[in-house]
């Protein structure tokens, strides 16, 4: 799928996000001229877009990097991924009382981010719409642009102490991804505003392709 446009990730999470699926999936039956890739893990599939149930890291990576909006899940590690590679997501963090995740630290650690400018936090159906179609035309910032300061990752790690305990599972991996943003702060990010042609993926196509269904 090369054209894809939006890519949906819901990560590798033991419990469902149906939610999520049935907010893209309304989006994409409105704008059935965007292509819109769902990898959606143990959650359900979507009517109106591709669907995948996973993807390897690699090719995942090379799909933030193509698409045009990239929207996640609040978990740590997809974030993270997008950050380092100069993407600004779309992030609908999973809430408790729905049985989509065990407390809301998605929430909290997403709401982190946009404050650091790193993500756009949609808690509703309705702000999620609105962000992606103003990403896709071209008002919503999806890369990041100019310099981050050092010490604006240093402070995120500081906040990121400040959580409580349910949410530190994996907190690790999130200093180790930081550090990974934290040094690329400084340089422009060579990905920005750039988009994977066919002529550039290894023969052509992405294997991925095989695994798609509608």
């Amino acid at each position: 799928m090369n054209n894809v446009r939006v890519v949906v990730s819901l990560g590798t999470y033991h419990l469902p996000f149906d939610r999520l699926v049935d907010w893209v999936d309304s989006w994409a039956a409105a704008n059935p001229d965007v292509p819109v890739l769902l990898q959606h893990g143990v959650s359900k599939r979507a009517a109106h877009t591709a669907n995948v149930e996973m993807i390897p890291h690699d090719e995942l990576i090379e799909l933030y990097t193509r698409a045009q909006v990239l929207v996640l899940q609040g978990g740590a590690g997809g974030v993270m991924d997008a950050t380092s590679i100069g993407v600004v997501p779309l992030v609908v963090p999973r809430v408790p009382h729905l049985g989509e995740v065990i407390d809301d630290h998605q929430v909290q650690f997403a709401t982190l981010l946009q404050e650091f400018g790193l993500v756009h936090l949609a808690q509703t159906e309705e702000t999620l719409h609105h962000l992606l179609t103003l990403a896709l035309s071209g008002e919503l910032c999806t890369t990041r642009q100019g310099e981050h300061p050092v010490e604006g990752v240093q402070t995120m790690l500081s906040r990121l102490q400040a959580l409580p305990p349910a949410a530190l599972i994996g907190r690790p991996r999130w200093r180790r991804r930081l550090r990974r943003v934290g040094a690329l702060v400084p340089r422009r990010h060579a990905t920005r505003g750039r988009r994977i042609t066919a002529s550039e993926s290894p023969g052509g196509s992405s294997p991925l392709h095989s695994r798609l269904t509608m």
